[in-house]
């Protein structure tokens, strides 16, 4: 899973993982820069919830 923000490279990342891992997800949060897990911890644990449940 990869969880990324709309600044930088974050949007061509998640091609080039699915490229090698067919069921990567990823997910654009906006609003957060290079600290997620503090910029959106609710979001995060939510997505980590859905992704742990599989």
């Amino acid at each position: 899973m990869l969880v990324l923000s709309q600044q930088g490279a974050g949007p061509l990342i998640l091609p080039a993982f699915q490229a090698v891992a067919d069921q990567a997800v990823g997910y654009d949060l906006p609003g957060v820069g290079h600290w997620i897990p503090e910029e959106a911890t609710e979001e995060m644990l939510r997505r980590l919830t859905e992704l742990f449940a599989r």
